[in-house]
């Protein structure tokens, strides 16, 4: 039976229209779903710990419900007092998290167009993992068509895993007497470096990598708390910036 161009069947019912899974909620979700084993371990390695500090069960999820950020929350636990120094933990964690503001300036373009007030609120939900997911789609074949939806979809994957897995963390609190000796912090580690694997386009990439890395350790070793992360952030990112201006100019278009 040979094909209708009017948008119809040939047995006259109307087609429905075929979107690249690009487009949607549902792929970015699926796309997120090989990194949710990495979120699982943070939050149940999360959750032990909040069960030690005495956090309730209802403090320790509603804790991952409003900051969603892993490494910010561990962070918290670890420097948590009685009574708690309100300002050294709110100035520490505003410093690991500064990197999301370079983290969502990159994603401008595919946010904005929900709107300024839905736009920031989409970027609350910015972690490292959905971030790079959505870059790596928007550097592949079908890139022009990647919505907002599609990274969405990946933050709704995280967040799920990762305000359910540190509940279950909680309840087994009791069952870990020492989590940390269980090594798992290497996790995040491995993650991380995966995701490099993934962003990897040319050899061009390694300079800013290189030059992050090396800014991040030597701060590591000579300023407290975690200044690291922000200026390998943006040490990286200025060397990436130069590495661009540099480009002829057809270059940079192809990229």
């Amino acid at each position: 039976m040979p094909p209708c161009r009017s948008g119809r069947s040939a047995l006259g019912y109307r087609k429905r229209p075929v979107s690249p899974p690009v487009y949607g909620f549902r792929a970015g979700f699926i796309a997120c779903l090989p990194l949710a084993f990495s979120v699982v371990i943070f939050g149940l390695v999360y959750g032990l710990i909040a069960a030690g500090k005495g956090y309730s069960t209802a403090e320790t999820v509603l804790m991952s419900l409003i900051v969603f950020a892993g490494s910010s929350q561990l962070l918290a636990l670890e420097l948590w007092t009685q009574p708690p120094a309100i300002p050294v933990l709110a100035l520490a964690v505003l410093i690991l998290n500064l990197r999301y503001l370079l983290q969502t300036a990159a994603l401008k373009d595919l946010l904005l167009p929900l709107g300024l007030p839905r736009a920031l609120a989409a970027a609350a939900f910015n972690a490292d993992e959905n971030w790079a997911v959505t870059i790596k789609a928007l550097r592949g074949p079908d890139g022009d068509a990647v919505r907002a939806s599609y990274y969405l979809g990946s933050a709704a994957c995280l967040y799920s895993f990762w305000a359910i897995s540190g509940g279950i963390g909680w309840f087994a609190g009791g069952l870990v007497p020492n989590p940390e000796a269980l090594g798992l912090g290497i996790v995040g580690t491995a993650v991380f470096v995966s995701l490099l694997q993934g962003l990897y386009r040319s050899p061009a990439d390694l300079m800013p990598w290189g030059v992050a890395a090396a800014c991040a350790g030597v701060a590591s070793l000579t300023l407290p708390g975690a200044w690291y992360i922000l200026i390998g952030g943006i040490a990286g990112s200025l060397a990436g910036a130069l590495r661009d201006a540099r480009k002829p100019q057809f270059q940079r278009a192809a990229a």
